[in-house]
């Protein structure tokens, strides 16, 4: 009899280790549930997402004040706000076209230009400027901002010179390695040189800061 209870009591010490065994895995092979703090330990940090790529969906993009430097170009800011809940960041230009009405022209091997229909949606992708540029960090909330220098066109002029303007009236704006784009108003009148080699209009890089 005293055998009988011996080996009992053995077996389910045996049985009660074995079960605290698999309850207190923790690599979870077990079928106990992890504890609250492994399950706290393996959750995503918010802030740990300071490399994410600012896209154009998550930036508040607006256009801002303007200066006349002189020289006949103006400096338009163009700012960018992060509308996220973690950090996002961009290294160099944006994309910016130009959306707005031109006279359409024709022009001949021997010079003779002929004016053709006006376009009221004519897209110019503006070249960008050979300036340094790094990385800027924007914390939620945090703003960043480029410059748009451009050649102000003459609204009034000939549009069969060369010095007819686009009547803007909407920017594109895509952050720097986006797919996408904003649309933000602005009406303004440019001197249209899309087929120029060193136009007068063209895209600085993105800078920290309002």
């Amino acid at each position: 009899m005293l055998g009988g209870r011996l080996a009992t009591a053995a077996y389910l010490l045996t049985a009660s280790a074995l079960a605290a065994a698999g309850c207190s895995d923790p690599n979870g092979s077990g079928d106990g549930a992890a504890s609250p703090d492994a399950a706290a330990l393996s959750a995503p940090s918010e802030t740990a997402d300071s490399g994410h790529r600012c896209q154009a969906a998550e930036l508040r993009i607006t256009v801002a004040g303007h200066d006349d430097p002189g020289g006949g170009q103006v400096h338009q800011t163009i700012d960018l706000t992060n509308t996220r809940r973690q950090p996002c960041t961009m290294t160099g230009f944006p994309g910016v076209d130009l959306l707005g009405a031109a006279t359409d022209l024709d022009i001949a091997p021997d010079g003779t230009v002929t004016v053709g229909a006006v376009d009221p949606n004519r897209q110019w992708s503006l070249t960008r400027q050979s300036a340094d540029h790094g990385t800027v960090t924007l914390a939620p909330d945090a703003t960043a901002h480029f410059v748009l220098t451009y050649l102000p066109g003459d609204p009034g002029a000939d549009p069969a010179s060369m010095a007819r303007g686009l009547s803007v009236h909407h920017l594109l704006v895509t952050p720097p390695d986006d797919t996408e784009h904003a649309t933000i108003a602005w009406t303004v009148t440019v001197a249209l040189q899309d087929e120029a080699t060193h136009p007068g209009t063209y895209v600085g890089p993105i800078l920290p800061g309002a």
